[in-house]
């Protein structure tokens, strides 16, 4: 966060960087110093309490072993992985593994799943392969996993998004840069 009257543009504030998991701190910082600015009193935050999407868990080690018994269909792994990375709202990646064998096939060490790219276009609106791969599941962030996961990953993309085979191409050369890179 940046007060950018510093450089002489009175009004503005400058805020980068943001993440999930800080953004409540974030924006409280930004309405204290606007509050600072305006000269104003901030009533107290209503959702200081409240619990993001996904993590309405008070006993987490109760919660895996529920996940452990409601989800002997799939691997210990990826029981473990879905559920720690969506909690509550890993209910529906394994109903979608479920209703499509498809989307149930595993992708990384770690125990992903396919179900994931699904869920990352469908509810948090993930609309290019880098950004399915690298910043809304796992499945690229460790490396590069293969052209055939790649391909398996794009695929599903392409059916979703309407992809042509041109645009697929596009898309699998964009994340192949960024492991070049490296």
């Amino acid at each position: 966060m940046y007060d950018d009257s510093a450089d002489g543009i009175e009004g503005m504030i400058t805020v980068e960087g943001g993440k999930f998991t800080t953004s409540r701190s974030l924006a409280k910082e930004v309405l204290n110093m606007v509050a600072r600015k305006l000269n104003k009193t901030l009533s107290d935050p209503v959702s200081d309490n409240l619990y993001l999407s996904g993590c309405e868990i008070r006993d987490m080690r109760q919660f895996m072993i529920r996940q452990h018994l409601n989800y002997t269909d799939f691997s210990k792994h990826t029981i473990e992985y879905v559920s720690r990375n969506y909690g509550t709202d890993s209910k529906v990646i394994f109903q979608i593994a479920r209703d499509n064998p498809r989307y149930a096939e595993v992708v990384s060490h770690d125990g992903e799943i396919m179900a994931e790219i699904v869920y990352a276009i469908k509810y948090e609106s993930a609309k290019t392969l880098k950004d399915i791969m690298l910043r809304r599941t796992g499945t690229g962030t460790l490396g590069n996993p293969g052209k055939e996961i790649t391909g398996k990953i794009a695929a599903i993309a392409a059916e979703m998004l309407n992809w042509d085979s041109k645009r697929i191409e596009e898309e699998i050369a964009s994340v192949m840069k960024v492991y070049k890179m490296f």
